[in-house]
Order: C-alpha cells, then sequence, then structure tokens
C-alpha cells in the first residue's frame, strides 16, 4: 500500500469511528431524561441518596457523564502549522471560485478550517480534491492522523465506562451501585470515627 492509500484508508476509518461516537451522542439525547430518571429510582430502590452520590462523584448524575462534545477541530501543535498553511495554499488554488466555481462552498469551507485549526478537515479535502505535494510532511500528516483517531478512539471508550451507557445497552449499573454502596458504609464509619474522636478529645480537656 502506498502512502496516499494510507491516508485515504486512515481517514475513512477515522470517519466510522467518529460516525460511531456521533451516534453514541444521539443516543444519549434522545434517552438522557429517561435514563437519568431510572438512575434515580435505582438509587431510591438501593437506599442510596442522590446528594450523597453527587457529592461522591461530580459526574455520576447520567446526563452529565456523557457531555456533549465538539469533536469537529483538531487543535494543532506550532510544529503543524506548515502543514496546516501548505494545505490551505494548496487547496485554495485548487477550489477558488475564479478557477473552479462549482468548489465555490468548498473554498469557504477550506477557508473556514484553516482560521479554526483543522488541519484533519484540510486532510479530507486534500484526498477529495487529490492534492498530493512534495513539500508535504509525511510524517506530519502521520502524526495527526494518528492522533486524531486515538482521541476519538479514547472518547468512545470513556463514553463506554459511563452510567448512561450501561443503563442504555446493558439494563443495569450493579456494579456502580455496589461501589457507591461501599462508599456509603466507608463514609458512615468516618463519621463515627470522627464523632468518638470529638467526644475523646471533648472529654480529655475536661480532665
Amino acid at each position: 500500500m502506498n502512502y496516499d492509500e494510507y491516508v485515504k484508508n486512515k481517514i475513512k476509518e477515522i470517519g466510522l469511528k467518529r460516525l460511531e461516537y456521533d451516534g453514541l451522542q444521539a443516543m444519549f439525547a434522545k434517552y438522557g431524561s429517561e435514563i437519568d430518571e431510572k438512575y434515580r429510582k435505582i438509587l431510591e430502590e438501593n437506599g442510596i441518596p442522590f446528594d450523597f452520590v453527587t457529592r461522591k462523584q461530580e459526574d455520576s448524575k447520567c446526563c452529565c457523564s456523557v457531555p456533549a462534545q465538539n469533536d469537529d477541530h483538531f487543535t494543532v501543535l506550532s510544529e503543524h502549522e506548515k502543514l496546516r498553511t501548505d494545505l490551505f495554499k494548496h487547496l485554495a488554488l485548487v477550489t477558488h471560485p475564479d478557477k473552479n466555481n462549482e468548489s465555490k462552498d468548498d473554498f469557504l469551507l477550506i477557508h473556514a478550517a484553516y482560521e479554526n485549526h483543522d488541519t484533519f478537515m484540510l486532510l479530507e479535502y486534500a484526498i477529495k480534491y487529490n492534492v498530493r505535494k512534495e513539500n508535504i510532511c509525511d510524517e506530519m500528516m502521520t502524526l495527526i492522523l494518528e492522533k486524531k483517531m486515538n482521541k476519538i478512539i479514547q472518547k468512545i471508550e470513556n463514553t463506554k465506562k459511563t452510567i448512561a451507557y450501561h443503563l442504555l445497552v446493558h439494563g443495569n449499573v450493579d456494579e456502580h451501585i455496589a461501589n457507591l454502596k461501599t462508599l456509603q458504609r466507608i463514609d458512615a464509619e468516618n463519621q463515627e470515627l470522627r464523632e468518638k474522636n470529638r467526644k475523646l478529645e471533648e472529654e480529655l480537656k475536661n480532665k
């Protein structure tokens, strides 16, 4: 496989992963209130106050466990600036309305991608318009593509660890509830210990 094919395939892979992530986000957006209500009911059935959960785990509320995230823009480091600029220059020439009126919309989107430091989107357009110049660094493109893929994979993995995902996909959060009960027990024991220490200090003062 030559390098251009690697780039095309990698962009397709990233596109599929992005669709998976967007699908999860859409699912949570649609069923978020139902999941939240179900989670509160499970807590109530297990004698776990919701206030206790929010104190111990800030992200335990289901809808808040999967915050909406804009994954469209890839913030590049300073060493990526040359690649971003080179891609933009080549694409701007190819898609400029004076040269190709049919690509006017793409020209505007390419300009927006450049302004937003979205190097990955510029790479997508480079594939679309077959822009391949020797002065575009293969190593830098590889780094950006691999980082983009890893970033989306990590977001998917984090999403699948959330309470909302387990409730919606598996229908239960038994392990999570067991952990909360353990925290409850430890919290009660610590509170009892603090009270004993307080009484002991008072007794010592009064002697």
